[in-house]
């Protein structure tokens, strides 16, 4: 493993219009901290929400937080974790599993929702030893 990182990064799914102004607060004051937003709808929402492992289909968009660790792996995690649950509180609760947070309350509904029990099933049936078994994954790692 590697001594170092550059950056600490979570994300939100916006599940509603966020009002600009309370957006802005999450961010103002805050540097070496991005704010990325993919606009959602269209193609990828005429895709059933459990037709694959992604259910936040009719979202209005995906929230990706960066901070760079040049300021210690403390602080860029604190801002990525208010700026997080910030978002959550005026946007929606969800999250994109691309971005495994620990410290993302309920992570697996976040992730997964409606989806979360069939994906269960379908790691137990394809990996029954956990071979790609962690702390935020599918299955929890044998211990």
């Amino acid at each position: 493993m590697l001594g170092r990182e550059s950056f600490v990064a979570s994300s939100r799914i916006l599940e509603k219009p966020a009002d600009p102004a309370a957006v802005v607060a999450l961010l103002d004051g805050r540097s070496g901290l991005d704010l990325l937003l993919d606009s959602l709808g269209g193609a990828v929402s005429r895709i059933a929400p459990d037709a694959t492992a992604f259910p936040h289909r009719s979202a209005l968009a995906s929230a990706q937080i960066y901070a760079n660790t040049g300021a210690g792996r403390d602080a860029a995690s604190r801002q990525v974790s208010e700026v997080r649950d910030g978002l959550g509180a005026v946007a929606g609760a969800h999250g994109y599993v691309n971005y495994i947070d620990p410290g993302l309350p309920d992570w697996a509904n976040a992730y997964y929702g409606a989806n979360l029990p069939r994906l269960r099933e379908v790691a137990e049936t394809y990996d029954p030893d956990g071979v790609f078994a962690f702390a935020q994954g599918l299955k929890a790692p044998n211990r």
